[in-house]
């Protein structure tokens, strides 16, 4: 009786040769790795900040743009509540600091 084997290659080139799981290309071992592989880039595309897309704020309509991307970037789930909350405040500085300047 013939037993599918594990289709990946090792660091030297050789076939693992473990019992591939049914229905799958890979064993236990390197399909759960695989898996985790994936689950780490979802967690890095997930957590990838939108910080350095943001244009300088020199404008009120800068501001406004920079307040949707964060709020979009929230409700996507690609920004870290924490980091966020933290732009969101800078943000609210920045346009309190401008509406003070050009009150006086």
């Amino acid at each position: 009786m013939s037993v599918p084997t594990c289709s990946h290659r090792k660091a030297d080139g050789i076939l693992c040769g473990s019992p591939a799981l049914r229905g799958q290309n890979l064993c236990y071992w390197h399909h759960r790795d695989l898996r985790r592989e994936h689950h780490v880039a979802q967690l890095r595309r997930r957590t990838e900040t939108l910080l350095v897309h943001l244009l300088p704020l020199e404008t009120p309509q800068d501001l406004q743009l920079a307040l949707f991307d964060v709020l979009d970037a929230l409700a996507a789930n690609r920004i870290d509540p924490a980091r966020a909350s933290a732009v969101l405040f800078g943000l609210q500085q920045v346009a309190s600091h401008r509406r003070d300047s050009q009150a006086a």
